[in-house]
């Protein structure tokens, strides 16, 4: 779960999304196999939005990954990125920010060198979704 920190952060500067969408949300996630219980699936069921922060910008995951011809599909279908991975970014910029659903760790990959993936050579990792957030929202 989203640790209350990021919570207050997200509600009091952005709010919630209407409960129609939250659940809406919730089944494009499972869909994913997405963990109910990790903080991944309440930041995206819950705030879905397009932030700006340290490391540019993260889009609307939910309202991508409810789409069949998403971002998280083309990487998997395209650029051959393991199923394990949903992006955190759009196509627009040579960069891989994805979210490990396996072990809800956030890897960021410079310059568009996917084959860094396939090596485990991240340009920088963070151990949880969580710690990640407070990372893009400068909440430490």
């Amino acid at each position: 779960m989203l640790k209350q920190n990021i919570k207050n952060y997200l509600d009091e500067e952005y709010g919630t999304v209407l409960p129609d969408y939250q659940e809406k949300f919730k089944n494009a996630l499972l869909k994913y196999h997405i963990n109910p219980n990790s903080a991944f699936f309440e930041f995206v069921s819950k705030y879905s939005d397009e932030y700006y922060g340290k490391y540019g910008l993260l889009y609307d995951i939910a309202a991508d990954l409810s789409t069949d011809d998403n971002v998280t599909q083309i990487l998997h279908e395209k650029e051959q990125v393991p199923l394990k991975y949903i992006s955190l970014i759009n196509l627009e910029t040579e960069d891989y920010l994805l979210y490990n659903k396996e072990n809800e760790h956030v890897v960021l990959i410079e310059g568009g060198n996917i084959d860094k993936l396939k090596n485990n050579n991240f340009d920088k990792e963070w151990n949880s979704f969580n710690e990640f957030l407070e990372d893009f929202f400068e909440l430490n």
